[in-house]
């Protein structure tokens, strides 16, 4: 709640907040309907001055036009008993034009750099059917970092490896939805950090994920994992699961 505050202290406008259940989300009213270029303009901008505020923010999602977050009146059911979605504060409605006049001002006078973004998440906003396209579904950082122990130490370490490993690593999250800011985020702790030259070898990763076997050739690391010969890339996980995979129902699409 205090970012949200601060964000929209800085932005000078006045949006309506509700209260999901398990966070908080805010609204910015338009008095007009307005097309997906427009959407994709103004939520990339809203990003970029998040990023650069260090607001927190689920980076997975918040550019993704498909996302709806739950109405007022729901209840959330992720935690147990049921905790019904509230409006905490009715919001003022804005032209799109006030909108993206003060978003455009905001970067221009604070000098406000691009996000990350990630490549992943571009290409599914290019084609709305990639997830069930593609050749897997989406993943994400945090899980596989749970489950892989050459991940893991990148991430509690802050980028304090050999290069190679942590490049081999950039290969298996380059391939995540929020890989692009988990990369740099993890990186952060490491002295010679260079948000342009770890953007670089973002980039430069134009193959598959990972293997197992390149990973362990530079980690050492598949003595101790539960997982030997039951997958190939940390970006996978053995069983009927994927690592990091949020798995779609996709026996629902072949109902309908």
């Amino acid at each position: 709640m205090a970012d949200i505050t601060r964000l929209f202290t800085a932005l000078r406008l006045t949006p309506t907040i509700v209260d999901s259940g398990g966070g908080y989300h805010a609204y910015i009213h338009m008095d007009e309907d307005f097309d997906t270029d427009t959407w994709i303009e103004l939520s990339v901008m809203k990003r970029d001055i998040t990023k650069h505020l260090g607001i927190k923010a689920d980076r997975a999602v918040d550019n993704d036009i498909s996302r709806i977050l739950r109405p007022v009146g729901v209840h959330n059911r992720k935690y147990g008993e049921p905790i019904e979605v509230r409006m905490l504060k009715q919001g003022k409605t804005y032209s799109v034009e006030k909108v993206r006049e003060t978003l455009a001002n905001y970067i221009k006078e604070h000098n406000v750099q691009p996000a990350p973004t990630s490549r992943r998440s571009s290409a599914s906003a290019a084609n709305p059917f990639a997830a069930a396209l593609g050749d897997y579904p989406d993943s994400y950082a945090e899980p596989i970092a749970e489950k892989c122990a050459a991940v893991r130490e990148f991430r509690d370490t802050k980028g304090n490896i050999p290069e190679p490993h942590w490049h081999r690593v950039i290969g298996v999250l380059s391939h995540c939805v929020d890989g692009e800011e988990k990369i740099h985020e993890w990186s952060s702790g490491y002295d010679g950090y260079s948000q342009a030259e770890t953007q670089e070898k973002i980039a430069l990763w134009s193959t598959k994920p990972t293997r197992c076997d390149e990973m362990d050739r530079h980690v050492g690391c598949m003595a101790d994992c539960p997982f030997v010969g039951k997958c190939n890339s940390p970006i996978y996980q053995p069983t009927r699961r994927l690592c990091g995979y949020l798995l779609r129902p996709y026996f629902q699409l072949l109902a309908l």
